[in-house]
């Protein structure tokens, strides 16, 4: 494999960790469009452990005991890249028909110019 220099996600079945240099924030279960302005600060970065994590994006999923399926939590989260350029991210899904888990589905906006503002 060919490391292309820095990223800014990665997904790991249900985890979702940032690229070193970037942060990922929580802006609660707002709807997606609502958000046109991040906030310029409160991005976490990862927590090294047995398996890194990212508390900015932790458990976007609430897990049922019965069904034992993951469900998104439908928050929004900010995203400040490598290269410090803004996004916002909202997981969908973590099932998709014909392949089953870990096929996760998520909705974007990137703003490229380092502005804090996204698109609707």
């Amino acid at each position: 494999a060919v490391d292309s220099g820095g990223w800014d996600l990665a997904v790991r079945r249900h985890r979702v960790i940032a690229g070193e240099g970037a942060g990922v924030v929580d802006l609660g279960p707002v709807p997606f469009d609502s958000i046109t302005e991040l906030p310029a600060e409160g991005y976490r970065t990862n927590v090294a452990g047995r398996d890194t994590t990212n508390p900015g994006v932790g458990k976007w999923y609430a897990y049922s005991s019965l069904s034992h399926l993951l469900t998104s939590k439908r928050h929004v989260y900010g995203v400040r890249t490598v290269g410090g350029e803004y996004a916002k991210l909202e997981v969908l899904n973590y099932y998709c028909a014909g392949v089953g888990s870990a096929c996760v589905t998520f909705r974007y906006a990137y703003q490229g110019d380092g502005s804090r503002r996204v698109a609707r």
